[in-house]
């Protein structure tokens, strides 16, 4: 397969070297960093309309703190790329 060289590609290169499965179905996680903590609750309440389940991760020593969410799908360069602009 051939990936953009962009830090997206860089990680579904490593993916693919490793014998990682492109054709199979998987559970996805997509973590969401916030300019400022902790996220409003409008921003939270979009995520889990869009998305479902979202799990909220406290700032932790160190961690600044996320939202994540899953989704099943093939993995894919166009999928990281469009949830990631569709954020």
């Amino acid at each position: 397969m051939n990936f953009p060289n962009d830090v997206d590609g860089y990680v579904l290169r490593r993916l693919e070297d490793s014998g990682f499965d492109f054709s199979k179905t998987w559970e996805i996680d997509f973590n969401i960093d916030f300019h400022s903590w902790p996220p409003s609750q409008e921003a939270l309440n979009i995520l889990a309309k869009e998305y479902g389940v979202i799990e909220v991760f406290e700032p932790e020593e160190e961690s600044e703190g996320y939202v994540l969410f899953n989704i099943n799908s093939i993995v894919s360069y166009e999928l990281i790329r469009n949830e990631r602009l569709h954020l």
